[in-house]
């Protein structure tokens, strides 16, 4: 299983800015090579010390398409109890 890289930087035009007031929406946010668009509409990190990162994103998508729903839910039930198991 490949490691699921976040990133969040301010966007190119106010990168060269000196302000530390910026908008959530100034922000571009990325998983992977994936850039987040529009349809997200919060997202969460969550870095309670001691703990591994959880990230939520909640978003409206216009389209769903899911295939293997069942293997996907053992795969984060298995990747839950991994994390779990790094902690202990």
């Amino acid at each position: 299983m490949n490691n699921l890289e976040l990133s969040v930087v301010p966007k190119d035009e106010l990168k060269e800015c000196d302000n530390l007031h910026l908008k959530s929406n100034q922000y571009s946010v990325k998983i992977g090579d994936w850039e987040l668009g529009k349809d997200v509409t919060k997202l969460e990190i969550d870095m309670t010390a001691s703990k591994i990162p959880v990230v939520t994103i909640t978003c409206l998508p216009a389209k769903v398409e899911i295939e293997k729903l069942q293997a996907l839910l053992e795969l984060n039930i298995e990747q839950k109890e991994a994390n779990q198991q790094q902690l202990n």
